[in-house]
């Protein structure tokens, strides 16, 4: 499963490469355009660890396509989210992520790219193994 997610990152990386963005820095992009976010909230969501996320935020803050500012409830907090420029390069790259889903599809079939998608979506929702829940602690 590890070399699959690894190799259909790549295919998508290849197409967002156009952009110098890397598919998921656009996945981040995508999500701070729709709405703000905190860093735990958005790690939460994209099932990230922090460390990742911080340094994948910290490429789109230098290249001003994201911004933060204390959250409206808890000042401590930052919220996240894309600048005018951000939502423009956004724009430009849904072509490019299209056609890497596009390639993806025709290179496994409808069929097995749908099954692929379905059994990912699933994966992605499950919980630690106590195990690695007690080596964490």
């Amino acid at each position: 499963m590890r070399q699959a997610t690894r190799r259909v990152s790549q295919i998508y990386d290849s197409y967002l490469g156009e952009l110098d963005l890397k598919n998921t820095q656009f996945t981040l992009l995508a999500h701070l355009t729709l709405k703000e976010f905190t860093i735990g909230e958005l790690a939460d969501w994209m099932v990230i660890d922090p460390t990742t996320l911080n340094r994948n935020l910290r490429y789109l803050q230098e290249r001003g396509l994201i911004e933060s500012a204390p959250g409206e409830r808890d000042r401590r907090e930052r919220c996240l989210k894309a600048t005018p420029a951000g939502r423009d390069l956004y724009k430009q790259a849904v072509p490019y992520w299209k056609a890497a889903q596009a390639a993806i599809r025709k290179a496994l079939s409808r069929e097995t790219s749908d099954q692929l998608h379905s059994v990912l979506l699933h994966a992605s929702k499950l919980d630690l193994p106590e195990e690695a829940v007690i080596a964490q602690n």
